[in-house]
């Protein structure tokens, strides 16, 4: 029986709709639908069922042993295959249907190719059934599974190549490449078969049936390409001739661009990688043929392949598909042919790299370069004369500021085709300067990227060390000797010839470890903290990598046993200070090391002055806080004594402030201490001591938590209760990570079960003793009567103690029952355990009302259900069941508390859909929320309380559409909710509608898998539509209709009554917003297509600023291709009713150049378009807001000018104009008139003080736009001189009214100044004055307490300053404080002030490169380069200058940065060193027991790192340079901290977190010493008068009594290495 297609909603097709349902009837009968256009058509369309499909293979089966197809069956044949394709086509078949006619369809297809019959073969072969079937192909593909589709594309492919006709071949051929050419162009068609077209055309590419010059032809036969020529383009075949034929170069070119553009949609951009890859494969082949090979693209002919400039302009107009380009196109193309381009970077890339500067070479040029030598040194194609010359263009690269050019520039050097290959000397010292600055990566991906390449690169100089200690056997007479010199390797040149390779990555890889030791410094930033972690584990968890075979190899052995390797005892104190590093991932990596270190190494932890009096497992069972205040003499015959005495000093610390970080690094060291104490075979057992200690844990929980119900207030400053509930949950997880035997848990089990009874009440106990204020309805301003004694208890106080004790107990049940089956928790647990388990989770969600606490407690409720559901006891698996129904009641109860969105009743119905993510239980609950949610609402007393279940249910709901656990559950259910959410917008009560709301934001969310519509990210499909959704939901459009269009909540006479005119507005915007949303994300469906149209534009012209706004932004993604800049000008072209339709126009147009911003042909139309309207906006236009709005177009294509550099065609003379700007963007047949009086606009005042601030902001944007772009032009003004207009008024900006304009008089006062000094008629008192003006507003500006876009003006106006001034090679001394200003940039608090001035500095050392220090790198510096440049630049050019070397002294001490030196330089060098050392250790010393701590203002400086790089700085001064008088005066003062130190360190036992732990002191002790140092060596010169015995014999008895007292080991490297450095060096 055939089935029937009733047409009922969906795609249009030449005017006709057609959507199937499938139904049996006998024959099928025409019906009619109205398409989006208002034409009918009609269509008989036929449905074969599956089963018959399957009869019919069967058939063919049979008919090939019955032989050939006989005549009496042709009409036969022929009907059936039409009534195949027709099947084929209904977009509404099962996977299974679907795959049965493709299959059907294809063995008919070989049956009629193969037939006797010349009609059948005509009708296979003819071109009416290929399209069909390729038809399908396109419009099928995103609704059906791929693998039918594309065997139905090989047969498609194998009926083309056998198709006897070859003018059918060639037109067959033809509509591929215009489709394909549509699709990605979006045209007739949208982009719905942009991802098909793509997969299409790849596979026939590869099977030679469709070349490169077919779809160059097609794209030469477009309008767009050359539309002069288009008649010719179609009836001329492609001659093989170069100068008559360089359309079709530009049309390969326009190809490549328009397909690039697609690499930014994930799930596109793999497909569009390999068709790029095949097409510039055989683009090469067809360019090889032609005439003349000078112009052919071959290699060696010193031209390069037509397609690398093809893919370089597309690159350079988007830039931001580099990484994309990388990832999928690069590999692409040189696997489909990397003998040519290997030929091509051998010839050309190499030398260009060489020889020209990397500055002029583009970024993206530079980039690609780059990204084709990586592709193919990966596949191995150089030679390796040609590695050693990649490896030396890489290493120039490293420090480049574009983290891409530096991540490819390090892989080149890492990778290598033999693990065993060694480095150069060059790649090893470039190297050593350059992982400094990878570890202090600031972007999370480069960072990431680069831990990979330094992982690898370990790895490789693991295999050459071996390597090399195998090809030199005599060395193990002669073997290198290690010696420690502080923190850097001494090897000896006791070597032969053969061994110094050896030697040299020998040293590097000892001064690497060293490195990593100093990087674990308590002042050390988190990149660098997780960096040096990451590789240190990494060297941990890999010791057989990194041992040497062979005698000469023991200093590198990582043997267990082996406890004289200095880096294991030098990581032990560090690591234990991490353990409470503010940062959780840090603190965990820590923990992790620390488990992993040799048990040996341990000793080294070891006070020596500790009495042998007691055992560590003795003092981890004592109550830390009855401990605290007596003195602890806790030793372990293994050593472990300094763990011991971290442990209780962690303890201390953390029931002293209750801070997360520290209670957290308690219980890690307590789960520490445990695990060190049990051998290896009893880690996971349940031993004696473990209930020992777990038990005496417990207990003092249990003291805790009766100690805070008796007084809480007590416990907040001297009980908390989460460090105690994080140390039991630590060592729950160990038991909870391997399952013991069997024979193990049947002797055990009786045990564990009465620690996790006694663990259940324990958590009982603290929700009772926190729940008073947690549950209040507004937590955070509850309050309490606080005792007068309990005085300093706050709020946050108060609240941060019970949430954090709430959280921890609700983390610890849940360790409970996470474990895995079969761990001794899970065995141990029974009903009655799950059933108090989950109902104190399910009270805890009912009750609270402290948001934060939701998160924690609903993971453990859902993880209780998904254990109860996967238990065999009948009884526990009902208990979701139960809870259910639970739920329901309350919310049938809890009607009247709203807030908190429904507080935790939503994540109790998740929780327990969790454990049934699908099924017709998630079917029923879903079903009974729409049930409660669609009851209507009674608001006729509005004075009273209201009864809503309604609200709880809408909230629930939305929680469910928002999980992605529900994700294929919740799509049945879509259509229903869709209608709810809208009623619920229609309500009259404000609680509904609001629920209603964010229910309908999370559908749509969900409509748009996923993708939020509000996030600037570029979607991660092709598709505008992101999904077929109007196909899928029906109801979508009609929805939308009725939010648009109708508006009876608002005519209302209740609601009227009780909303004002503004609460109507936003009634109306809660109804638009989310038709709009659905705009923007899936376009409009083309049966509404009008109406819905017709509705949004009436929005648009609406009187609401913010709707207007919505809808322009949603418009504007409706336009592809030409119809935008059509779009655009069709708006400014047709007249507008009033104000509110012309702000609405320019929005729309605004949101539509933003689309153009890659397109610079568009944006000039459009830009001439908009500069015609200037007199109707500007001069005759009376509204600050459509003005602004005007001004800020301008300004947005101005920035789109400036920043992709878009240089459109012109042959125009410059005479023709007024501005040469318009060289950048303003077509010829711009009028000069209109430009300026635009630009005369922009530098005229505001006219009224009450005009809009938007406007005057506007206009300042536009300014600073426009001045940039006169001055990339390099041209004279020739009427207005803008700088000068801006100076001249700069007397009325000195105190703006709006800060942008004060950030822009300051951001253009450099380049003013630069060229106002140099000329000659100008006093050189008056430059010192104005230099000195500008000097304290620069100083003001870069305060780290000012404005962001402050401190930003202030780099760009240095940054103008050196471009347009030259550095004389006498340099004034009042530009070292520029140099400093610049200095201090570097480390700025904010990444972009950085990387402006790493910029900065990176044009002023090219400027200075070729006449002072050819050394300095001529590229663009990465900010920590760019400061060791120009540190290294101002010690070169200022080596004499006392006030540099005053400076210097200041910024060691920490006295002086560039905000508080006086102005006048001269006066620095009597600046006292007046603060005494003594003084102020002693106040960094208190212990801060503050429960939330102020954080640094900056987080990326680090004062003890700065301390040594001010120290080498001085000493790198000619000793002309120095100030005597403040030599004297830093020698006392260092005199006073060497004292100071050496009394504390007398007195007090440091260790792991000892009195140096602490950041502020330990950065004074590094600035003590690292000042010592520097005298000691100062002392070599009897002229300077330092006593530096006396230094010595205070540095020799703190390093002795360090020893004895365990002071910090990087303070006794310090001092060893000052101690042994005294020879002064000149």
């Amino acid at each position: 029986m055939i089935m029937s297609a009733i047409p009922d909603f969906g795609q249009v097709e030449t005017g006709l709709q057609i959507v199937y349902k499938v139904r049996p009837v006998t024959r099928l009968k025409p019906l009619f639908m109205e398409s989006g256009y208002g034409a009918k058509s009609m269509k008989e369309a036929v449905i074969i069922p599956e089963d018959e499909l399957r009869h019919i293979s069967k058939g063919l089966k049979k008919s090939d042993e019955d032989g050939p197809v006989q005549e009496s069956s042709e009409k036969q044949l022929e009907g059936t295959l039409r009534a195949l394709i027709e099947t084929a086509s209904c977009p509404h078949l099962s996977e299974s249907h679907a795959a049965a006619v493709c299959d059907t369809l294809r063995g008919y297809l070989a049956k009629c190719e193969d037939s006797d019959s010349s009609d059948i073969r005509a009708l296979a072969y003819s071109q009416k059934t290929w399209i069909d079937l390729f038809d399908i192909f396109l419009k099928t593909w995103e609704i059906r599974k791929p693998k039918p589709l594309k065997l139905l594309l090989v047969a498609l492919e194998r009926n083309l190549v056998k198709n006897p006709s070859q003018l059918v071949k060639r037109e067959l051929v033809a509509y591929v490449t215009s489709k394909t050419w549509q699709a990605i162009s979006l045209k007739n068609g949208g982009d719905s078969a942009v991802k098909p077209c793509l997969q299409a055309l790849r596979h026939f590419m590869c099977k030679h049936v469709i070349r490169a010059q077919d779809i160059v032809l097609t794209v030469s036969r477009h309008p767009s390409a050359n539309g002069a020529d288009r008649t010719e383009a179609q009836n001329t075949p492609i001659l093989l001739d170069s100068s008559s034929n360089s359309r079709y170069v530009e049309c390969s070119h326009r190809f490549l661009g328009k397909t690039l553009h697609w690499l930014r949609h994930p799930d596109v951009a793999p497909i569009t990688g390999r068709l790029i890859g095949i097409f510039c494969s055989s683009l090469h082949v067809w360019l090889s043929s032609w005439v003349e090979p000078a112009s052919s693209g071959k290699v060696g002919h010193g031209n390069q392949p037509i397609w690398v400039s093809g893919l370089k302009s597309s690159i350079e107009t988007q830039p931001e598909l580099l990484d994309l380009f990388a990832i999928h196109v690069i590999p692409e193309i040189v696997r489909q042919d990397h003998g040519s381009i290997a030929d091509f970077a051998q010839a050309l890339l190499l030398k260009h790299l060489q020889t020209s500067n990397v500055i002029a070479c583009g970024t993206a040029d530079l980039h690609i370069n780059l990204l084709l030598l990586r592709a193919i040194k990966e596949k191995g194609a150089f030679h390796a004369m040609d590695r050693e010359t990649i490896e030396g263009v890489a290493t120039t690269l490293l420090c480049h500021r574009d983290p891409r050019i530096r991540l490819i520039a390090f892989s080149l050097v890492v990778q290598s085709s033999s693990p065993k290959l060694p480095f150069t000397q060059t790649a090893l010292s470039t190297l050593r300067s350059a992982l400094p600055n990878y570890h202090a990566e600031v972007d999370p991906k480069a960072r990431q990227d680069n831990l990979a390449l330094i992982k690898r690169l370990c790895l490789r100089f693991a295999g050459v060390l071996k390597s090399l200690s195998k090809e030199n056997p005599d060395l193990s007479t002669t073997k290198p000797t290690i010696e420690r010199d502080g923190a850097s390797p001494k090897v000896s040149t006791a070597l032969k010839l053969e061994g110094a390779a050896l030697e040299q990555h020998l040293a590097f890889f000892v001064w690497y470890r060293d490195f990593l030791l100093q990087e674990l410094s308590p002042t050390a930033s988190y990149q660098r903290h997780i960096v040096s972690l990451k590789v240190i584990e990494f060297f941990v968890s890999n010791e057989a990598s990194f041992s040497l075979n062979g005698e000469n190899s023991s200093a590198f052995k990582r043997k267990r046993g082996n406890s004289n390797d200095p880096f294991y005892h030098g990581l032990l104190t560090p690591l234990i200070g991490l353990v409470i590093d503010p940062f959780d991932d840090v603190r965990g990596l820590a923990a992790s090391i620390l488990h992993n270190i040799p048990r040996i190494a341990w000793g080294s932890l070891m006070p020596q002055g500790l009495p042998k009096t007691s055992t560590l497992l003795e003092y981890s069972v004592r109550d830390p806080v009855a401990a605290r205040g007596s003195s602890f003499t806790a030793y372990s015959p293994t050593g472990d004594a300094g763990l011991s005495l971290s442990f209780q000093r962690a303890a201390e610390r953390a029931q002293s402030t209750a801070r997360a970080d520290l209670a957290d690094g308690f219980g890690r060291l307590y789960d520490l201490v445990i695990s060190l104490d049990a051998t290896s075979d009893q880690k996971h057992v349940w031993s004696d001591t473990d209930q020992l200690i777990l038990g005496r844990l417990m207990g003092v929980l249990d003291n805790q938590i009766r100690d805070a119900r008796s007084n809480i207030h007590s416990a907040v400053k001297t009980a908390s209760l989460h460090g105690m509930l994080i140390a039991a949950r630590y060592l729950v997880h160990r038991y909870n990570s391997q399952g013991p035997s069997c024979e193990i848990l049947s002797a055990q089990c009786r045990t564990w079960q009465e620690v996790t009874h006694r663990l259940l009440q324990i958590a009982s106990n603290v929700w009772l003793t926190v729940k008073d204020v947690l549950c209040a309805d507004a937590p955070e301003g509850y309050e309490l009567e606080i005792p007068g004694d309990q005085a300093t208890v706050g709020t946050k106080d108060m609240l941060s103690f019970c949430w954090r004790a709430l959280k921890e107990s609700s983390t610890l049940m849940q360790s409970l029952i996470a474990g895995s089956q079969g761990t001794l928790t899970v065995q141990s647990f029974q009903h009655r355990h799950y059933k108090t388990f989950g109902d104190l989770a399910f009270t805890e969600l009912r009750e609270l009302r402290h948001r934060g606490a939701f998160s924690t407690v609903s993971q453990t409720f859902a993880d209780c259900c998904i254990r109860c559901v996967e238990t065999k006891d009948s009884a526990t698996k009902a208990l979701p069941g139960e809870w259910y129904k639970e739920t329901l009641l309350c919310i049938q109860q809890r009607a009247t508390a709203l807030t908190r969105r429904s507080a935790g009743i939503p994540a109790l119905i998740t929780g327990i859909l969790s454990a049934t993510p699908k099924g017709d239980f998630f079917d029923t609950v879903v079903n009974d929320l729409q049930a409660i949610a669609h009851t209507a609402s009674d608001i006729n007393n509005v004075d009273e309380h209201l009864d809503l279940p309604q609200v709880h249910a809408f909230n629930c709901l939305k929680d469910i559409f928002t999980d992605a656990r529900f994700n294929v559950s919740v799509e049945k259910h879509m259509s229903a909710s869709l209608e709810l959410a809208v009623d619920g917008l229609e309500s009259d009560c404000w609680a509904v509608r609001n629920c209603g709301l964010m229910l309908m934001k999370a559908l749509i969310t969900r409509l748009n898998e996923g993708t939020n519509t509000l996030s600037n990210k570029a979607p991660s499909t092709y598709r505008h539509a992101s999904s077929p959704v109007y196909d899928k939901f029906p109801n979508v459009p009609d929805l939308m209709l009725r939010l648009l269009t109708q508006d009876d909540t608002l005519n209302s006479e209740r609601l009227q009554q009780r909303i004002t005119v503004a609460d109507a507005l936003v009634l109306r915007a809660q109804r638009v917003f989310p038709a709009l949303e659905i705009i923007e994300q899936s376009g409009i469906p083309k049966m509404y297509y009008s109406e819905i149209l017709q509705s949004s534009w009436s929005h648009l012209e609406g009187s609401v600023w913010a709707i207007r706004d919505k809808a322009a932004k949603a418009l504007s993604y409706l336009p592809n291709g030409e119809a935008i800049q059509t779009e655009a000008r069709r708006c400014l072209q047709l007249p507008w009713s009033d104000q509110n339709s012309l702000h609405g126009r320019l929005l729309y147009v605004r949101y539509l150049v933003a689309r153009l911003k890659s397109d610079s042909e568009g944006l000039s139309t459009v830009f001439e378009e908009i500069l015609k309207q200037y007199q109707n906006m500007v001069l005759r236009n009376g509204c600050p807001a459509t003005r602004s709005t005007y001004t800020a177009i301008i300004a947005d294509i101005l920035a789109a000018a400036t920043k992709t550099k878009l240089l459109p065609k012109s042959s125009a003379s410059a005479e023709e104009h007024y501005w040469r700007i318009r060289m950048s963007i303003i077509p010829s047949k711009l009028s000069p008139e209109n430009w300026r009086d635009f630009v005369q606009y922009l530098y005229q005042d505001c006219p009224t003080e009450s005009a809009f601030a938007l406007e005057a902001a506007a206009k300042d944007r536009c300014r600073v736009l426009v001045e940039r772009l006169e001055d990339s032009t390099n041209l004279e003004f020739r009427e207005i001189d803008i700088s000068q207009t801006i100076f001249a008024n700069s007397g009325t900006c000195r105190h703006p009214q709006h800060p942008e304009q004060a950030d822009h008089v300051l951001r253009n006062t450099g380049r003013f100044l630069a060229t106002w000094c140099l000329e000659d008629s100008q006093s050189p008192s008056t430059i010192r004055r104005m230099m000195t003006s500008w000097s304290r507003a620069l100083k003001l500006a870069q305060d780290e307490h000012a404005e962001v876009s402050t401190r930003q003006a202030a780099i760009d106006s240095l940054a103008e300053y050196f471009e347009n001034k030259k550095v004389d090679s006498n340099e004034a001394l009042e530009n070292l404080e520029l140099f400093l200003n610049l200095y201090d940039s570097l480390i700025d608090d904010e990444e972009d002030v950085r990387d402006r001035g790493a910029a900065a500095v990176s044009k002023l050392l090219l400027s200075v490169a070729a006449e002072d220090d050819t050394e300095l790198v001529p590229i663009p510096l990465m900010v920590p380069a760019a400061r060791h440049q120009l540190l290294r630049f101002l010690k070169s050019r200022y080596r004499n200058s006392s006030i540099l070397w005053t400076l210097a002294v200041q910024r060691l001490v920490g006295r002086a940065s560039c905000q508080t030196l006086p102005c006048t330089l001269q006066q620095s060098d009597q600046m006292p060193l007046s603060y005494s050392p003594r003084t102020l250790l002693g106040r960094l010393r208190k212990d801060d027991t503050a429960l939330f701590v102020e954080e640094r203002q900056n987080l990326y400086i680090d004062d003890a790192q700065e301390a040594g790089t001010w120290s080498e700085a001085l000493l790198s001064l000619n000793h002309t340079a120095i100030n005597l008088e403040t030599l004297g005066k830093l020698e006392m003062w260092t005199t006073e901290g060497v004292d100071a130190l050496i009394e504390v360190a007398v007195t007090e036992i440091d260790g792991p977190l000892g009195w140096t732990s602490k950041p502020e002191v330990f950065t004074l002790g590094v600035r003590i010493l690292h000042a010592a140092q520097a005298l000691i060596r100062f002392s070599a010169n009897e002229n300077l008068g330092v006593n530096g015995d006396t230094l010595r014999g205070r540095l020799d008895k703190l390093h002795h009594v360090g020893e004895e007292n365990s002071l910090n080991p990087a303070w006794l490297r310090m001092i060893k290495k000052a101690l042994e450095k005294s020879e002064y060096q000149e």
